[in-house]
């Protein structure tokens, strides 16, 4: 590095240390993300890549943010402004009236349908969000069962539930819903069944970075078959399996359901309602173009309309078919 460098940055830290040391609780502060978590505690000099946030009030002093009884929790800047407007979280006064949720997630609920007295599986259930909306359409008649691998995430599932009342309605069962055993601990078969798989999550939004390798990018399509391979044992004949992810990968997404749809005969690619305009699924092999009509895409999609207004995400509707029951849809009639 040249010394003209090493002298920029050297007065660009001396700057920064300056108006730190300057802050006052009630100090009007620049807020910047930092892009590539380099902004380590106790570091004398920083040369990472940042993000304007906004201006905001510093609520703490620089003791209280940085010295060695550092404030661990709660709000440090009060955000006055922000490039892109003002989006204020839900206030305290409101929460147990509503319930926030982004509208793919409203969708997918709604796609499954829940009805009073339905029995309904949850395969992937925390942080319990879909679960809460379920548990609400049911009405305290019916059966939900809610799964999930982790006891930790499933604890915020409950606390969501309890939040809203609805936890004598929900039985919880922390479980690897890719267990091919996973039937003896969760019971059925259901009424209706939704996976929201784990997934690469690179449809999730606002995200300043994306962390993921491209190794574990491609390692969730096996988890999410043996979980898909499961559901289908779990759905009752005329069921329906909704199948989710909030990412935008086609390996993950429509090569999934026509992994599905080759492998088990007795599944039937569902038309969704509600089903949002322009909102369908991208050209894969083994999809005809009606099958992509009955598929979901969310804020990756050509065109204007307001699913392009969200997080990356991904819906399927497929239905159990009977025994000795046909398509509805044929190949031929849908070219």
């Amino acid at each position: 590095m040249s010394a003209c460098k090493l002298a920029s940055m050297e007065s660009l830290c001396c700057e920064l240390r300056e108006r730190v040391a300057a802050i006052r609780a009630g100090s009007t502060v620049d807020v910047f993300a930092d892009v590539d978590g380099k902004c380590l505690r106790g570091a004398k000099c920083f040369d990472g890549r940042v993000l304007f946030i906004g201006h905001g009030a510093a609520l703490l002093t620089r003791k209280e943010l940085f010295g060695p009884q550092a404030v661990r929790d709660g709000v440090a800047v009060r955000m006055l402004q922000r490039p892109w407007g003002s989006h204020p979280p839900l206030p305290k006064e409101l929460r147990p009236y509503l319930f926030p949720q982004n509208l793919p997630s409203i969708v997918c609920v709604r796609v499954l349908d829940p009805q009073p007295g339905d029995s309904v599986l949850d395969m992937c259930a925390a942080p319990g969000g879909k679960t809460t909306h379920i548990a609400a359409m049911l009405g305290g008649k019916g059966l939900l069962v809610a799964v999930d691998r982790s006891q930790t995430r499933l604890s915020r599932a409950r606390d969501n539930l309890v939040a809203w009342g609805l936890d004598k309605d929900v039985r919880l069962v922390a479980a690897d819903a890719s267990d091919e055993n996973i039937r003896e601990k969760v019971g059925g078969p259901f009424d209706k069944v939704l996976v929201d798989a784990p997934c690469s999550a690179l449809g999730q939004r606002p995200a300043l970075r994306v962390t993921a390798k491209l190794a574990d990018v491609q390692s969730f399509p096996a988890l999410q078959r043996a979980i898909l391979s499961n559901a289908v044992g779990l759905v009752r004949l005329g069921g329906v399996l909704v199948y989710s992810t909030c990412t935008i990968t086609t390996a993950e997404n429509e090569d999934q359901v026509a992994w599905l749809l080759e492998h088990f005969d007795c599944l039937e690619l569902e038309q969704q309602s509600p089903h949002m305009s322009n909102c369908h699924g991208l050209p894969v092999p083994g999809l005809h173009s009606e099958q992509q009509r009955r598929l979901q895409r969310f804020g990756f999609i050509a065109g204007e309309g307001v699913a392009d207004d969200t997080i990356g995400f991904f819906l399927a509707k497929l239905r159990k078919k009977a025994l000795g029951e046909k398509d509805s849809v044929h190949r031929d009639d849908a070219e």
